[in-house]
């Protein structure tokens, strides 16, 4: 943190930090550019007919949502190359990797806010992926997370630190949607057939569905008064 206020001020002053920045302007402008051409482009191959259905047709549709991720993706990409470049030639780029870091926190947040449509996901992505991104943006993640990663959590004999257990309840959240978004499709490929009876239709879909186990249930038996 200390580090970046002093930092700061020369990228005000110094002609190479202008350059750097009319760089980044470029990088943008040209990642602008690449996306509104390809994003009809992919949209024309991709996308399938309305009337088509199925599984993969499904998947087609499913690839669509990520269209917005294009943009910010390759201004990344490109600012990633000019900085590269830059610090081959110059042997400075902290404007450019700042401007790096910036184009990936957009990409996080359109992520959050035009692509997942799970409000389980949308909740860690708004109130955790969108923060860490801006912090990583801000070059402060490092020393933010440090005193998470120093404190250690022990139970027994197993002991893992703070951080570690947020990572594993991000990460988890993470696996488990391409998994829910993979029953649902099955189940919705399985129901849309309309060659399938209805008796063999719905346990194909019950066995496509993964539900955590419930506990019984106890039923008590009534027996009526003999007369």
């Amino acid at each position: 943190m200390a580090e970046a206020q002093a930092v700061a001020p020369g990228w005000i002053t110094l002609p190479a930090a202008w350059l750097q920045s009319a760089l980044l302007a470029v990088a943008d402008l040209l990642a602008r550019v690449l996306a509104g051409r390809m994003q009809p482009a992919v949209r024309r191959v991709v996308q399938p007919k309305a009337e088509t259905a199925g599984l993969v047709a499904r998947v087609r549709r499913t690839v669509l949502w990520f269209l917005p991720l294009l943009r910010p993706l390759l201004a990344y990409a490109l600012t990633a190359t000019v900085e590269s470049v830059t610090r081959a030639t110059f042997g400075a780029g902290e404007v450019i990797a700042f401007g790096k870091r910036v184009f990936l926190f957009l990409a996080a947040r359109t992520l959050v806010r035009e692509v997942l449509r799970e409000g389980f996901l949308k909740l860690p992505g708004r109130f955790v992926l969108i923060p860490v991104a801006a912090l990583c943006a801000l070059g402060v993640l490092d020393d933010i997370t440090a005193r998470p990663d120093e404190t250690v959590i022990a139970l027994g004999s197993i002991r893992f630190s703070v951080l570690a257990l947020i990572c594993g309840v991000i990460a988890g959240a993470l696996l488990f949607w391409p998994g829910a978004w993979s029953n649902r499709q099955s189940a919705g490929y399985i129901k849309a057939r309309e060659e399938l009876r209805p008796a063999t239709r719905e346990p194909a879909i019950g066995a496509a569905k993964f539900e955590m186990p419930h506990p019984r249930r106890v039923v008590e038996l009534r027996t009526a008064p003999s007369a």
